[in-house]
């Protein structure tokens, strides 16, 4: 079973932004992964109009709620309290340090569904 990657946090721009980050035709997020993203594997989340709790992001994510009590864990581990924006992918990427910035949200970890 392929474990969940997350990342959160607040993302200062506008939605189209924050979206361009995925766009085929310039994917950064293609360059910072070091692989081509598969859609079928990715959580996109739209931005959050206001900065909300980690416990509200962590709700967008698939995960159960163990592993969703551990992502909040942490986050609030590494400073995060709250943000607007939360990705999670479950393709393979290169190997990611915990508290990378991607999009101006923070990699948190890998997680089981």
């Amino acid at each position: 079973m392929n474990k969940i990657k997350v990342w959160i946090g607040a993302f200062n721009g506008s939605e189209d932004d924050y979206l361009s980050y995925f766009d085929e035709d310039n994917c950064k997020f293609c360059s910072d992964i070091e692989e081509e993203y598969d859609p079928d594997f990715i959580g996109i989340i739209p931005l959050f109009s206001e900065i909300v709790s980690v416990e509200e992001l962590a709700k967008k994510t698939p995960l159960g709620a163990g592993s969703r009590d551990l992502l909040v864990h942490d986050c609030l581990s590494l400073g995060i309290r709250e943000g607007n924006a939360v990705l999670f992918y479950s393709g393979d990427t290169r190997e990611i340090e915990q508290a990378e910035v991607f999009n101006q949200l923070k990699y948190i970890g890998e997680y089981t569904p």
